[in-house]
């Protein structure tokens, strides 16, 4: 990961996804084969370590942050539904869910 918080990962999924062939195939390879909110994991990593180093009443928003990061998540289940429909209730079957390597 870069300093900008993306991967090196980032520019050959851009090269899968917009290949005419995967126009209608979730893609299910690099970091999301591992989990589906892979990026809503990390959030929850990096504000639990800035509670931790703030150590004052200013760590009391990380419930605000918290409501952010998992405000999306159904939308984006529905939106996926939608649009890849038995091929994504397949890839939810097979992978994580928030937490890496727990089913």
């Amino acid at each position: 990961m870069d300093l900008y918080g993306k991967n090196d990962e980032s520019i050959p999924q851009k090269v899968i996804i917009h290949y005419p062939g995967n126009k209608d195939k979730i893609y299910t390879k690099g970091h999301l084969k591992y989990s589906g909110y892979i990026n809503y994991f990390s959030n929850i990593l990096w504000i639990i370590a800035f509670a931790i180093l703030a150590r004052n009443g200013f760590a009391i928003i990380i419930p605000i942050f918290l409501f952010f990061t998992f405000y999306n998540a159904p939308k984006r289940d529905n939106y996926l539904k939608n649009k890849y429909g038995e091929g994504y209730e397949e890839y939810a079957d097979k992978t994580n869910g928030l937490v890496l390597f727990i089913h």
